[in-house]
Parts: C-alpha cells; structure tokens; sequence
C-alpha cells in the first residue's frame, strides 16, 4: 500500500478544502463588487462542499472531508455576514440596478449550489445514518441555515425597494432548501 488509510484520508481532506476556482464578482462597481464576492465565495465553498458530500461512502473518518468543508462553508458565510454588516452600519444602499444586479447574481450562485448540495447530502443519508451522523448532519444544517438567515438579513437591508421581492424570493428558497434537509435527517419530513 502506498499511503497508510490516515495519509490517504488527510489527503482527501485537503483535496476537497482545496475549493475549485472561486466565483468572483465582475462589476467594477464596489458595493456590488463586495457582495458579489462574498456570496460567490460562500457558493465555491458550497461547490467544495458538494463535491466532499458526492464523494462521501461510509463511515465516520471518511465523513472528515465533509466536516472540513462545513466548516468552511460557515467561516466564508461569517466573513459575508461581516461585511455586511460594515455596509448597514456606513449606511450603504444599493440603488436599482445594483440590487437587481445583487439579486441575480445570487439567485444565479447560491440559489442553485445550495439547493443542489442539500439534494446531493440527502441521497447520502443510510450511510451517514449508518455512520451514527444523523444529529451531526443535523446540527451542521443547523448552523449553515442561521448563518444564511443572519446574513440574508443584513444584506436584504442594503437592497433597493425595486429589489427587496426579489430577494425575499432568493433567500427564502434558499432557506427552504436547508430547512428540507434538517427536516429530512430529523425524520420530520419523512423520505421527501
């Protein structure tokens, strides 16, 4: 055997941190710029997340890369909910065109990874279940749906009125999506 099971897992872990390129903002225009850069950050790190979820067979050493990447995805969130906040607390507003901008990119990035890694985590539930990380999965789900709904929530307050249904829109999918997932490995959604 080349690489001891504890080498091989290590490098699993780091190979699925190792996120792909990240999504990065392509208005020049710097608030949008801002948000458009941490919320592509937080979906890269939801793409990473996913790759370590489809990836995942069995077990609870083999679930590393999958908690790696959980962690990941809450620190990205924090550093988004951060500058966030900063805006609210400038006073910063988005006018029209940059809420609108704000919102598609959103809808068009998180909007469809996180849906998609929620999908992707479900259809690994007998493993993970047989790997007692049920409350685990549920926890970590936990977790990510406050961070998104504490950081929506800031966001939504530098959007323009136009804008503000949109977004609504955007971030209660999102947050649906996650809910699914507590839901389904709570047993309180049954095999939905």
């Amino acid at each position: 055997m080349l690489f001891s099971r504890a080498t091989t897992l290590l490098l699993a872990a780091t190979t699925a941190i190792a996120a792909p390129l990240q999504v990065r903002a392509t208005s020049q225009d710097p608030v949008v710029a801002v948000a458009e850069n941490d919320i592509g950050a937080i979906s890269t790190a939801v793409v990473a997340l996913t790759a370590a979820i489809n990836g995942y067979r069995s077990g609870v050493l083999e679930a590393t890369p999958i908690l790696a990447n959980t962690a990941n995805v809450h620190l990205v969130n924090r550093k988004a909910y951060v500058d966030a906040v900063a805006a609210v607390t400038a006073n910063v507003k988005a006018n029209e065109e940059q809420s609108a901008e704000i919102v598609k990119f959103t809808a068009d990035s998180v909007g469809v990874t996180i849906p998609q890694s929620i999908k992707a985590l479900k259809a690994k539930r007998e493993p993970l279940a047989k790997a007692g990380l049920t409350d685990s999965v549920v926890g970590a789900l936990q977790l990510l749906k406050s961070d998104h709904d504490s950081y929506s929530a800031e966001l939504i307050k530098v959007v323009a009125p136009g804008s503000l249904a949109a977004a609504k829109k955007v971030v209660l999918d999102i947050d649906n999506a996650i809910q699914s997932g507590i839901d389904y490995f709570s047993g309180s959604a049954g095999s939905k």
